[in-house]
C-alpha cells in the first residue's frame, strides 16, 4: 500500500464521507481504555503471542541450531499473522522477552504450566493471553 490509500471512513449524519487514521485509532483507544495505548500495542501483544503460541507447538529444540531456526519459524509465522515482513515484526511487534526464554529453555514448561493453571477465575482472558503474560512475569524476575 502505498501513502494516501485510505482504508477506513465513516459517514456522518449528513452523508458526508471521513477519513480515519491512525490518530482517530489511537484517541479511540485511549479513549475506550482509559489507558497511553496505541494501535501499535496491540499490533505488539498479538506478534508476541502468536510468535509464543508457535513456539510451544514446535516444542523444545535438541541444538542450539534448532533454537534458532524454531525462532525464525515463529517470528515468521506472527509477520504473517500481522502481515508485515519478517524483519519489521521481529524488531518491532514480538517482545524480547519470548525468543530470550525459548532461547535459554524455559518457555515451553513455563507456559505449559501456566495453560495448566487457567481456569474459570481468569475469563477475562483466554488461556494462551494468561499463559503469556504468566511467562512474560517470570522473565521480569
Amino acid at each position: 500500500m502505498g501513502a494516501g490509500v485510505q482504508l477506513f471512513q465513516y459517514v456522518d449524519d449528513a452523508g458526508q464521507r471521513h477519513p480515519v487514521d491512525s490518530a482517530d485509532v489511537n484517541d479511540y483507544l485511549q479513549a475506550i481504555t482509559g489507558q497511553d495505548f496505541t494501535s501499535k500495542d496491540f499490533r505488539t501483544w498479538a506478534g508476541t503471542a502468536c510468535t509464543a503460541q508457535i513456539l510451544c507447538e514446535l516444542g523444545e529444540a535438541e541444538s542450539p541450531a534448532q533454537t534458532q531456526e524454531n525462532i525464525r519459524e515463529a517470528i515468521r509465522g506472527a509477520a504473517n499473522h500481522l502481515g508485515n515482513r519478517f524483519a519489521t515484526c521481529r524488531n518491532f511487534y514480538v517482545h524480547p522477552a519470548i525468543p530470550q526464554a525459548y532461547a535459554a529453555g524455559w518457555l515451553v514448561p513455563a507456559y505449559t504450566s501456566a495453560l495448566q493453571r487457567w481456569d474459570d477465575k481468569h475469563q477475562e482472558l483466554t488461556a494462551d493471553e494468561y499463559a503469556l503474560i504468566s511467562v512474560l512475569t517470570q522473565g521480569k524476575h
